[in-house]
C-alpha cells in the first residue's frame, strides 16, 4: 500500500511530471487554463533555439518572453477563437 501511496505522490507533483517530459523527444508546450504558456519542455526549447529568427520576426518575441505570456500571441482573429474553443473543452483531448 505504501508503494502505491509514494507512486501517486508522485504524478501529483508537478516538477515530476516536468522532469519526465525533458526526457522525452517531442515538443511539449503546456498552457494554463487561462492560456497562459506556463511550461516548454527541453526538446521544445532546443526546437524554439533553431527559429529564433523566426520567432523574434513574426511574434517580436525573444525565446524567454514565451513562457508566462498568453498563447493568444501566437493566434490571430478567428484562429484565436478556435484554439480557445478546443482547449476548453476537455473532451477534445487527447486532441488530433
Amino acid at each position: 500500500m505504501a508503494e502505491s501511496n509514494k507512486k501517486s505522490d508522485l504524478l501529483e507533483d508537478p516538477n515530476f511530471l516536468f522532469q519526465c517530459t525533458d526526457q522525452l523527444g517531442t515538443n511539449i508546450f503546456i498552457a494554463d487554463t487561462n492560456f497562459d504558456l506556463i511550461y516548454i519542455n527541453k526538446r521544445g526549447k532546443e526546437t524554439l533555439a533553431t527559429m529564433e529568427e523566426v520567432v523574434k520576426e513574426l511574434f517580436d518575441l525573444e525565446l524567454d518572453q514565451l513562457e508566462g505570456g498568453s498563447i493568444d500571441r501566437f493566434h490571430a482573429g478567428k484562429l484565436k477563437d478556435k484554439i480557445r474553443k478546443i482547449l476548453s473543452d476537455k473532451d477534445n483531448f487527447p486532441y488530433n
